[in-house]
C-alpha cells in the first residue's frame, strides 16, 4: 500500500523528492528511484521505517527537510511443525499429532485451523479443529494432516502453514485357504490351498488349528501353504497372516477351514464256530 501523502507548504521554490529507509529510524539509506511524491514499498521481510526527503529549490539555493517517518512492522513468525508421521492398523487410532508452538518477533495472537487430505495434495478444513493440538479418531485410509497458523499483530493478520504429517495405515487382505473337506479315519486331508494375502507391508504366516473352531493352537508352521498329517477327529484350521509395514505388525486371519473325519464302528459279527459237515 502506497503511503499517503501532504504536500510540502512552498514558499514559491519547486520541489522534487527522495525516499529513505531505515532498520532503527536513526541510520537511514536512499532507496534507488524512490524520487515521487507518492511511494509504495515493496515486499518486506523485517521492520522498516521510511520517510521522505523534501528538497525545495529557488534559483540556486537548495533547501531539505525529512517528513515524519513511518514505521511498516512486518509479522515473521513460525508456525511450529508437527510429527512425526505415524503408521497404525486398519480403524487403528493414532496418537495426537505431535506439535511444536509457533514463535515470533513480535507479541502475536495466534489462532489454528487444523486440515486433512487423503492424497497430501488437496487438503480442506477440519470442522471445529481450531486449537493447537489435534488427535485424529480410528482411520481406514492414509491421511494427512497440517496445521494452518494465523498471527495477529493489531489489526493485521498473516497466515501460515505447517508441515503436513501422514499417518500410514496398513490396509491388507490376509488372503484364504480353500474350502471344507470330508475325509476318512486316519487319512491325511488335501494340502490346505493357498490364496496370497495382498496389500500394504511384507507378509509372514502363522497356521493354527481347533477342535471346535473356538479355541485355537498355534502349529508353529510359518509357510504360505499347509499339508495337515492323518487325522483322527474333526479339526478345525486357519491362517494369521502379520504384515510389517514401516516397523509397525498387523495380523488379519483367513477364512476357517473345517476338514470333517468320518469316523465310525463297523459293529461285530459274533465268534468263530465249528459245525459239522453240510450242517
Amino acid at each position: 500500500m502506497a503511503f499517503t501523502n501532504v504536500t510540502p507548504a512552498t514558499g514559491g521554490g519547486s520541489l522534487t523528492y527522495q525516499w529513505e529507509s531505515s532498520p532503527d529510524n536513526s541510520t537511514w539509506t536512499t532507496i534507488p528511484g524512490a524520487t515521487s511524491a507518492l511511494y509504495a514499498a515493496g515486499s518486506i521481510a523485517t521492520n522498516t521505517y521510511f520517510r521522505r526527503m523534501a528538497f525545495s529549490t529557488m534559483g540556486t539555493s537548495v533547501c531539505s527537510d525529512p517528513s515524519n517517518s513511518v514505521l511498516v512492522t512486518a509479522i515473521i513468525f513460525n508456525p511450529g511443525t508437527l510429527g512425526p508421521d505415524q503408521t497404525v492398523c486398519e480403524s487403528g487410532d493414532p496418537a495426537a499429532i505431535g506439535t511444536t508452538a509457533p514463535t515470533g518477533s513480535g507479541a502475536y495472537g495466534y489462532g489454528y485451523q487444523w486440515k486433512i487430505s487423503t492424497d497430501g495434495v488437496n487438503f480442506s478444513n477440519i470442522a471445529g479443529a481450531t486449537t493447537d493440538s489435534f488427535d485424529p479418531g480410528a482411520l481406514l485410509t492414509d491421511t494427512w494432516y497440517k496445521r494452518e497458523v494465523t498471527a495477529t499483530f493489531m489489526t493485521k493478520a498473516c497466515v501460515e502453514e505447517t508441515n503436513a504429517v501422514r499417518i500410514s495405515v496398513n490396509n491388507f487382505t490376509p488372503g484364504s485357504i480353500g474350502s471344507d473337506q470330508t475325509i476318512c479315519e486316519a487319512t491325511s486331508p488335501s494340502a490346505l490351498t493357498s490364496v496370497a494375502p495382498s496389500g500394504d507391508g511384507s507378509f509372514t504366516y502363522s497356521w493354527e488349528s481347533s477342535p471346535n473352531g473356538t479355541a485355537w493352537t498355534p502349529l508353529g508352521v510359518a509357510t504360505a501353504t499347509y499339508a495337515p498329517g492323518p487325522l483322527s477327529a474333526n479339526t478345525y484350521y486357519r491362517r494369521e497372516v502379520i504384515s510389517l509395514l514401516n516397523g509397525v505388525s498387523c495380523s488379519k486371519y483367513t477364512n476357517t477351514v473345517l476338514i470333517t473325519v468320518n469316523s465310525f464302528d463297523p459293529g461285530t459279527i459274533g465268534s468263530a464256530q465249528v459245525i459239522c459237515e453240510n450242517t
